[in-house]
């Protein structure tokens, strides 16, 4: 530091002391009582974390304050762009290109550096978005979010960033201040060189510090494709082994997802991923007794699951009667239906079918009950007009409602 002034007073020029801070990176424990920092006998505080270039780095080397930081500034860009992102008519891609150019953007920011390695906070983001954009319960799986919208996590994202630009420095004159920092990052085995062996022999792919850039971009190429491959893998294994979502192995093929961009209704993509998923709130939850996994509607004492909402519930039968042309479905119907989905019609079926068993949940003895604000009330010309939402397939409601 005593340098640094002296270069400084050579050279005119100034240091700005209450921009200037000192970090001690260690793995922890007490400083020394007497431990105290200066510069031209003027005190330095000691900080615990700092940001600098946009990066927020503590004592421990760890990025969580970094990652904390980000998440909540994808959070708010993602909020500001929410009237767009909840817009019927606009693609799920176009909205996925929106969201990598801001969230992601954001998240992503300074990988170069920190991309290596697999971050749990950095990846909320995306899972946040996925779940507020198709309306999904926070319980929904992580590997249904990514197979479903055939994402791959943010790490196999970031990974690229930090890869190329390690390389691109080692392109560099020799007499370059990137390149010079590499190769001491080489010679002194930092750990992103230890995390790239790790990641090869993960993948069965041979690996040597010493090859050359062009050696070493084609392993990475090679490499990458297989991480991808893993992952994909480590994701249909969850789906075998899901205890709350067992039907999910019969519903999703591999090799055919749904083409959710081929609806730009946003109301047809989000039910017919809740369909799928089985992730309607239906009495069927694998912690619940027995007799509390019954159907709510029908006194068959069936389990409702998703199969007997969709398929089976004699209750539901006119609604199914409407969208699918049959009274009752066959398991194995009802599962070829999910597998390859007419939005349109599973989406119809599930919002009337799914309103109406709210409306006989929610109004014993068929009675409706509505809880209306004064505002409401006022708003309201015709309260006949007003309720909207409630199916008028019961007999017995339309009779109440004249």
């Amino acid at each position: 530091m005593n340098d640094f002034r002296t270069y400084c007073a050579k050279w005119n020029l100034t240091i700005n002391l209450a921009k200037s801070k000192v970090m001690i990176f260690g793995k922890g424990g007490r400083r020394g009582r007497l431990e105290r920092w200066s510069l031209g006998g003027e005190p330095v505080e000691i900080v615990a974390s700092y940001k600098y270039l946009g990066v927020t780095m503590d004592s421990g080397l760890s990025y969580k304050s970094h990652f904390e930081e980000r998440g909540l500034a994808a959070g708010v860009a993602v909020s500001k762009l929410w009237p767009l992102m909840s817009r019927s008519g606009i693609s799920l891609q176009d909205k996925w290109k929106v969201f990598d150019a801001t969230a992601k953007a954001v998240i992503l920011y300074g990988a170069q550096a920190w991309g290596y390695r697999e971050y749990e906070l950095a990846e909320r983001a995306q899972y946040q978005f996925v779940r507020r954009l198709f309306a999904l319960p926070r319980h929904t799986p992580l590997y249904m979010l990514l197979l479903e919208t055939g994402r791959s996590s943010l790490f196999l994202q970031a990974l690229p960033l930090h890869v190329n630009f390690i390389l691109r420095a080692m392109k560099l004159p020799e007499t370059r201040l990137p390149n010079i920092l590499v190769r001491e990052g080489i010679r002194g085995q930092l750990p992103w060189l230890a995390q790239w062996r790790n990641l090869a022999l993960s993948c069965g792919e041979e690996f040597d510090a010493s090859w050359s850039v062009s050696q070493l971009s084609e392993m990475w190429q090679k490499l990458y494709t297989k991480l991808k491959a893993q992952e994909r893998c480590t994701l249909l294994e969850k789906v075998g082994l899901s205890r709350f979502h067992p039907h999910y192995q019969l519903v999703f093929d591999p090799l055919s997802r749904p083409n959710y961009d081929a609806s730009k209704q946003l109301a047809q993509i989000r039910w017919t991923f809740k369909a799928r998923g089985g992730l309607l709130f239906l009495n069927f939850q694998p912690w619940r007794d027995e007799l509390a996994q019954r159907c709510a509607l029908c006194n068959s004492g069936s389990r409702e699951d998703i199969v007997h909402f969709l398929a089976v519930c004699p209750i539901l039968a006119e609604f199914r009667r409407r969208w699918f042309d049959v009274g009752v479905m066959a398991e194995a119907d009802c599962l070829r239906m999910l597998r390859s989905p007419d939005f349109a019609r599973l989406a119809g079926y599930c919002s009337e079918a799914w309103r109406y068993r709210v409306y006989k949940k929610s109004s014993p003895n068929n009675k409706l009950t509505l809880y209306l604000s004064t505002r409401d009330l006022v708003m309201t010309n015709k309260s006949n007009d007003w309720i909207q939402g409630v199916i008028l397939a019961d007999p017995e409601y339309v009779k109440n409602r004249k």
